[in-house]
């Protein structure tokens, strides 16, 4: 619970923790005229419609009472409001002024009890809507002042409250309704209009005849990536359906569903730019692209409007270093996740690799490809004399024997280091040429001893200069 309560706090909600179930129905305030077990708030609550409880005191009330269900304070506080209606009833009610709730794209809950709490912005313009009870037949405007239990919570009757699949507060925007209407007589229809800035949000106002076809199929295709199944997509698409100038064939929908479910789908375009979507509303940050830039330790490069953020894998999985990276490069503070977030840290580095396009830095990238660049520019251009098997070999420089060419370590890593101005250890450029298949060797030199490494011409990059040399010998 503590999990969705951070959630819903992160999205700027004032959440509070309210009572649960003990001994199955009844009501962990203690009780016995307790006429609603499990729904009401554990906290004086009515100063949560000035100030939210901040993340660390919902973790103290959780940390106390851990199977608290998850309250919201309707209202200015937190920009909503809720048509909650009660079981049958209740829809009838809305039904005969016109309100039907599946042609209504806004956040919706099944309750525990059968009804239903159908989620609404609420702004600056919607001055005078207030908690009215019975403002129809069974039901209840909760706004300024109310309060709601919010999913996974139980209610009494042992069920939970569930999200309705495709939506989920924060998958689809909250709709703005026109409440005038539910002060007249007759009552005409509300008005329902959608705020987004997403692509899909447009997309759900309906479209004109040319675009439905294509519509369809991106709804359908983020539907699918949802989890959700095909008579509920064709659902959904059908309502979404009436919105459009002229609505297609249902038969024409039923289509689109039906191609788009039998594709190989991985990662399309519109999976994509919903990841990006819902990444760029977690950080508060405009993501425009993920690039992974290939080699021994991959760079991430995350583009957004604010800044480039530059950051390697491990950075990108610790929070406080990708927190403070994205700090530097964007001026803004962001959201800081973890195990314990909803989306966790780990799930949320999964939608950054889910739309992370590849770039290929070349084999210079990689702690091989680097020791074969520097080989090159070490003995490339030269003229290396052949020694025989058994002969005596130079005190000093470089020379090939059999199928190797052989090269002091420590001369190697002075010029790379004087050359290229780099900090080469003995241990790291002895490591990357063992992975090269390098040998060492001891030889007899013209004087005493010589121990030096040898290694397969093919490895380094100036080849063709080895042989030119090879040539000039013969």
């Amino acid at each position: 619970m503590l999990d969705y309560a951070l959630k819903y706090l992160e999205m700027g909600l004032s959440v509070v923790p309210a009572h649960t179930l003990v001994d199955g129905n009844k009501c962990s305030c203690g009780s016995s005229k307790c006429t609603s077990p499990g729904k009401h708030p554990r906290i004086k609550w009515q100063g949560r419609t000035k100030t939210a409880l901040s993340d660390t005191e919902l973790e103290k009330w959780w940390d106390r009472f851990p199977d608290n269900n998850v309250g919201i304070v309707t209202g200015n506080i937190s920009g909503i409001f809720v048509v909650d209606v009660d079981g049958e009833e209740g829809m009838e009610s809305l039904l005969e002024i016109g309100i039907d709730p599946d042609e209504i794209y806004t956040p919706m809950v099944r309750t525990g009890g059968g009804g239903l709490h159908m989620y609404f912005r609420y702004d600056g313009g919607s001055e005078g809507i207030g908690t009215r009870v019975g403002v129809l037949n069974k039901v209840d405007i909760r706004a300024e002042g109310g309060f709601v239990v919010a999913p996974p919570s139980i209610h009494a009757s042992g069920r939970g409250y569930t999200w309705i699949e495709g939506k989920e507060l924060g998958d689809i925007p909250l709709a703005y309704l026109d409440n005038d209407s539910w002060l007249k007589e007759p009552v005409s229809r509300p008005k329902v209009q959608v705020i987004s800035e997403t692509w899909y949000s447009k997309l759900l106002q309906g479209v004109g005849e040319g675009e439905r076809n294509g519509a369809a199929a991106r709804l359908a295709g983020r539907y699918f990536n949802m989890g959700m199944p095909q008579d509920e997509v064709v659902s959904i698409l059908s309502a979404w359906n009436t919105l459009n100038d002229p609505p297609l064939p249902r038969k024409e929908i039923e289509t689109v569903v039906h191609s788009i479910r039998n594709k190989d789908m991985s990662v399309s375009t519109v999976d994509t730019e919903d990841i990006k979507d819902r990444v760029s509303r977690l950080l508060k940050l405009d993501l425009i692209s993920v690039k992974r830039i290939t080699g021994d330790s991959p760079q991430f490069v995350l583009a957004f409007s604010e800044g480039i953020c530059e950051v390697t894998t491990g950075q990108l999985l610790a929070p406080p270093q990708l927190q403070k990276s994205l700090a530097e490069s964007t001026g803004k503070v962001t959201r800081k996740l973890s195990a314990k977030t909803v989306p966790s840290h780990d799930e949320f580095v999964q939608m950054l690799m889910d739309v992370a396009e590849d770039v290929d830095a070349g084999d210079e990238a990689t702690g091989q490809g680097e020791m074969a660049v520097l080989l090159g520019e070490y003995l490339g251009g030269i003229i290396l004399p052949m020694i025989p098997d058994g002969d005596p070999v130079p005190i000093r420089g470089s020379f090939r024997q059999g199928e190797f060419i052989w090269f002091s370590l420590g001369d190697l890593i002075y010029r790379g280091n004087s050359k290229w101005g780099v900090k080469l250890t003995m241990k790291q450029v002895a490591q990357r040429l063992r992975g090269m298949g390098a040998e060492v060797k001891e030889f007899r030199a013209e004087r005493g001893k010589r121990r030096v490494w040898g290694i397969d011409p093919s490895w380094i990059s100036m080849y063709q200069s080895i042989e030119e040399a090879d040539d000039e010998l013969d």
